[in-house]
């Protein structure tokens, strides 16, 4: 898919690559992680440590943008 979207445009494997790198994510936090057969308080947190970690990286990226 990524060979594909780079040879349409680079920015066709950009948005690829910001398609993919999260679902693979999710991937590996589903199956090697064994998430997936764990109770809904340890999903919770999980899902709400990475939601912090998502606003704090975006409140960066807003800062630097404003400088």
């Amino acid at each position: 898919v990524l060979v594909v979207a780079s040879r349409v445009s680079p920015a066709a494997a950009v948005w690829a690559m910001l398609v993919l790198t999260p679902v693979k994510a999710g991937l590996v936090l589903f199956f090697f992680m064994h998430l997936k057969y764990e109770g809904p308080l340890l999903k919770g947190m999980v899902f709400t440590a990475l939601a912090v970690l998502v606003i704090f990286i975006s409140l960066l990226f807003l800062d630097i943008s404003f400088r």
